[in-house]
């Protein structure tokens, strides 16, 4: 729901930003579609952090120290794709990383939160 409401408007805003910045045409899409996984995986690393750091005073701090690292290789394949890398190996890996952190996620996120309740 989080991704319906906040990433796929980013992403569908990613078209006319890229047009606007003199992007070649054919790279629109990529750019959409890099947007859209991205923000798919920073979705689900952040109910990581955010389940980690739920029973933590001050958690802002702590939540950027353990998110921020695994945001790296979703921010280096997404722009490897939109900067003209295409479909190919720089976008596999970013549904690679979006697809593991999607799955992983809610499990990951339910077995901190019940960690906190005991």
């Amino acid at each position: 729901a989080l991704w319906v409401a906040v990433g796929l408007p980013l992403a569908l805003a990613g078209a006319p930003a890229a047009i606007a910045l003199q992007a070649p045409p054919a790279a629109v899409f990529a750019v959409v579609a890099s947007l859209a996984l991205g923000m798919a995986g920073f979705i689900g690393v952040g109910l990581i952090g955010a389940a980690l750091t739920a029973g933590v005073k001050r958690g802002g701090v702590l939540i950027a120290l353990i998110v921020l690292p695994f945001f790296a290789p979703i921010v280096i394949f997404g722009s490897a794709v939109a900067a003209g890398g295409g479909f190919g190996a720089p976008f596999l890996m970013l549904a690679g990383c979006a697809l593991a952190a999607i799955a992983l996620g809610p499990m990951a996120a339910a077995a901190a939160l019940r960690l906190q309740l005991d």
